[in-house]
């Protein structure tokens, strides 16, 4: 199931097809592995080295972050609201599994593992909440049904799916007189575009 999210999340990096279904279905599995069936994948080495509540406690503060990353990552509405709740309720099983620990020292396979997956989904739900949710997605919606026009006429689209496209027709389609001015650098799409122009589209002698 973490293979499943660490693929899904390179699929989407690299824009390619099954990304989304890989992060719902490693995401919402890793969810259901900690909450409602933590008592039986927590414990250990044995099934019965546990604090039942403390379990349930962990296992619902994991599976809350474990779904705030997927809607994170899936861009779904609600995604700061359940990343900070995932954040408090690590938070909170942090600090009662780090007393636990100390009062119960046989237990410290068990307590460790717990806490050391809840400091780490604690941290990368306070980090996407406080660095990127809802931040860079909504500038990318306010300019997906922009388009820019170069020089040559071309209109070149912003919108993410057409961003290959979109530079590749900009590349085949201007001259050599066609050159982006000053203004249109600002744009990194047209950066790039007048990149691959010289690269693959040099000029006609």
């Amino acid at each position: 199931m973490i293979t499943a999210v660490m693929l899904g999340c390179m699929f989407k990096f690299l824009y390619w097809p099954g990304a989304s279904v890989l992060v719902v279905l490693g995401g919402f599995g890793l969810a259901l592995f900690y909450f409602p069936f933590g008592f039986r994948t927590l414990p250990a080495p044995k099934p019965t080295d546990q604090i039942l509540w403390m379990s349930v406690l962990g296992g619902f503060a994991l599976s809350i972050a474990m779904v705030g990353l997927v809607f994170f990552l899936m861009r779904w509405p609600l995604q700061s609201e359940l990343l900070v709740t995932g954040t408090v309720l690590c938070s909170i099983a942090l600090f009662v599994g780090g007393v636990l620990r100390y009062k119960h020292p046989r237990l410290d396979i068990y307590l460790d593992g717990l806490l050391i997956r809840c400091l780490v989904l604690a941290a990368l739900t306070l980090a996407m909440w406080h660095l990127f949710s809802e931040k860079p997605w909504a500038d990318r919606q306010n300019a997906t049904d922009r388009s820019i026009v170069v020089p040559c006429g071309v209109a070149l689209s912003i919108r993410n799916s057409a961003f290959i496209s979109g530079a590749s027709a900009y590349c085949a389609r201007c001259c050599r007189h066609c050159s982006p001015g000053p203004s249109d650098l600002s744009s990194p799409i047209l950066l790039i575009a007048m990149v691959n122009r010289r690269l693959f589209f040099p000029a006609r002698r």
